[in-house]
């Protein structure tokens, strides 16, 4: 005799039904995220590249507002993600406004962003203030030989930086560049650098040697405070001023005493 009572799905059904469910949610979220970068496309692209020199065709870019996605299928979504969370590039030439601007100078930060490398163009001149402040997975940065001047701060707490090797092009280093880099273990500094800012290499506990070149005149106030161990400096002549407290904390400077 034919049961009259409604009969209940398997275990198998239900899976399958939250399964399509959660798809669904998955594919309206990614529609909804989709649709919004297409609308802000444009918003984003004008406010991540400023023109510097419409005569020359050169711009800076803001590294701190995201790179539309609108554009890609999810494919090519997946692969970005996996791509920009671990590895940073920054482009040599760029559109705007169907013109092609040459990047020159990098403005914004990267802060609390995951990157394990970054790609700087041959084109740069200037990298800015705090550019990649707190990049924690950081663990080397090639400095083209187009780049002039590094700003305040620009790596610092890249706490597992180890190596950094600056161009020859290179003029002036900012305040606190590195600061608190404490796995960075080589600087190679170059004969064009005529001063180190204050608080440049600021407790950089890894860091054992350091060459100052004679093209440098000034060394800031505490410029390698409290390098733990740092135990070899060669200072030229060339130099002229010594900030204060600029080796205090240094294996180096306490053998001096």
């Amino acid at each position: 005799m034919a049961s009259n009572q409604p009969k209940h799905g398997t275990q198998s059904d239900k899976k399958r039904f939250f399964d399509k469910k959660f798809i669904l949610t998955i594919v309206f979220i990614a529609i909804v995220s989709i649709t919004f970068n297409f609308i802000s496309a444009k918003d984003t692209q004008d406010n991540k590249y400023n023109i510097i020199s419409e005569t020359d065709r050169t711009c800076q870019i803001d590294i701190s507002v995201e790179q539309p996605i609108f554009s890609m299928n999810i494919f090519e979504l997946v692969k970005h993600i996996k791509r920009n969370s671990k590895e940073l590039i920054i482009p040599e030439k760029v559109d705007i406004n169907g013109k092609e601007y040459t990047v020159v100078k990098i403005t914004g930060s990267t802060e609390k962003k995951v990157f394990e490398s970054v790609a700087l163009p041959n084109s740069l001149i200037e990298i800015g203030d705090h550019a990649f402040y707190g990049c924690s997975s950081l663990q080397t940065i090639n400095i083209p030989n187009s780049v002039k001047s590094i700003g305040d701060g620009a790596f610092s707490y890249c706490t597992n930086l180890q190596t950094v090797i600056i161009p020859n092009s290179v003029k002036s280093i900012g305040n606190g560049t590195f600061y608190r880099c404490s796995s960075l273990q080589t600087v190679i500094i170059p004969n064009s650098v005529e001063s180190i800012g204050n608080g440049t290499f600021y407790r950089c506990s890894s860091l054992k040697e350091i060459d100052i070149p004679d093209s440098v005149e000034s060394i800031g106030n505490e410029a390698f405070k409290d390098c733990s161990s740092l135990q070899t400096v060669i200072i030229p002549n060339s130099v002229e001023s010594i900030g204060e407290k600029a080796f205090e904390g240094t294996p180096w400077e306490k053998n001096k005493q």
